[in-house]
């Protein structure tokens, strides 16, 4: 796979597990699981759950995919703005993450 100006594309299948790996189960799992509220949860799992509908995904579709789900997200009452101003910004970051198990993973696997 080539990386072209910092947009590396990897499958989605292997990035959506290493996401939800990530959101729920990583360095700061205890906590981060501790402060969720459902809808957080739901908003990550929806992340998930399109990233394994795609055959590819890079950084850009990503962050589109996050911003669409923030959105939809956003248009609901009980829904804190701050917090998923927070929880947004917690998704993107994770990209880079991802995409480095994945491209990890597919290296062993040659």
């Amino acid at each position: 796979m080539q990386a072209v100006a910092g947009a590396v594309l990897v499958s989605a299948a292997a990035a959506a597990g290493v996401a939800a790996s990530v959101f729920l189960f990583g360095k700061d799992a205890k906590s981060n699981q501790k402060k969720l509220r459902g809808w957080a949860i739901k908003a990550k799992g929806e992340v998930v759950d399109e990233m394994e509908r795609m055959a590819h995904i890079s950084h850009d579709h990503y962050n589109d995919l996050v911003d669409g789900v923030s959105k939809k997200y956003a248009a609901l009452n009980h829904v804190n703005k701050k917090e998923l101003t927070g929880l947004t910004r917690e998704l993107k970051s994770h990209w880079a993450h991802i995409s480095n198990e994945v491209m990890r993973g597919s290296k062993s696997k040659r």
